[in-house]
């Protein structure tokens, strides 16, 4: 669970798996994405001062890997 009293919340899609997306409404606090791989069992979170466009970017660079 995110506090979110510092920030917007938004669902979002990055590469096809479910996101939420929390926007800072301070400078004084962190953007956060927390990607959900259902397939795979498996939550990214990225969290940043840096833009939410940035943490995008490196949301979707992020790739999956299954091994045996």
């Amino acid at each position: 669970m995110v506090d979110n009293e510092h920030s917007t919340f938004e669902k979002g899609v990055i590469n096809g798996y479910e996101a939420d997306i929390y926007k800072r409404t301070s400078e004084d606090y962190d953007n956060i994405i927390v990607v959900y791989y259902e397939p795979y069992d498996t939550n990214v979170t990225i969290v940043g001062t840096i833009s939410i466009d940035e943490l995008t970017k490196i949301a979707e660079a992020i790739r999956i890997v299954k091994q045996n």
